[in-house]
């Protein structure tokens, strides 16, 4: 499996605009959460932050989405020079 280094900003901007595109018509309050690092990093090393409950099943759209995308990149260390979009293979 192979997975694409990205920033934090650029994994929020992928969550946002697949929730944008996801949510469900019926809510209009919810926003999508920070990814946030996992320490220690058991397979992914990141997680989305919590998201508060939601009537209409925000939370679990947003599940999906973490599901789907962590499976695809990893968060840079906020420190590294890497550069955008590499590859790692495992």
């Amino acid at each position: 499996m192979s997975e694409t280094l990205i920033s934090a900003t650029e994994l929020y901007t992928l969550v946002n605009e697949e929730f944008a595109r996801l949510r469900p018509a019926a809510c209009s309050t919810c926003k999508a959460p920070a990814p946030i690092r996992k320490f220690p990093p058991m397979g992914s090393n990141w997680q989305l932050a919590a998201a508060r409950a939601c009537p209409h099943g925000c939370r679990d759209v947003l599940r999906e989405i973490e599901s789907r995308l962590e499976s695809q990149y990893r968060l840079k260390a906020p420190w590294s020079n890497q550069g955008n979009h590499e590859t790692l293979d495992r």
